[in-house]
């Protein structure tokens, strides 16, 4: 696959991740993506079914929303949004760029 394509899905990915408004704590969002999201961002069949429909995906998921729980105390919350950001990064390099 086209390292260039990889770099494009990570940095999309990453912009579809957030930080909630719980109040008290920090809580990391990650929009809710189909296939559908996937072709409009202008990625291929190939993309989706390495990433959406791989079994990798959902345990990205859960990291990512567990992400606050594993920062330090004090860490702010900007901080523990590029934490997540990272693991995005981390998961996908991990298993496509190869």
């Amino acid at each position: 696959m086209d390292r260039e394509k990889i770099v494009k899905l990570i940095d999309w990915l990453k912009d579809n991740v957030s930080l909630g408004d719980g109040e008290g704590s920090v809580e990391i969002i990650f929009d809710e993506l189909d296939a559908e999201n996937f072709v409009s961002a202008g990625f291929d069949g190939e993309i989706i079914e390495l990433t959406l429909y791989s079994s990798w995906w959902d345990e990205m998921m859960s990291d990512l929303i567990e992400t606050p729980d594993f920062a330090e105390p004090g860490d702010s919350p900007e901080t523990i949004l590029g934490y997540a950001c990272d693991l995005i990064q981390e998961y996908v390099s991990k298993r496509l760029l190869t």
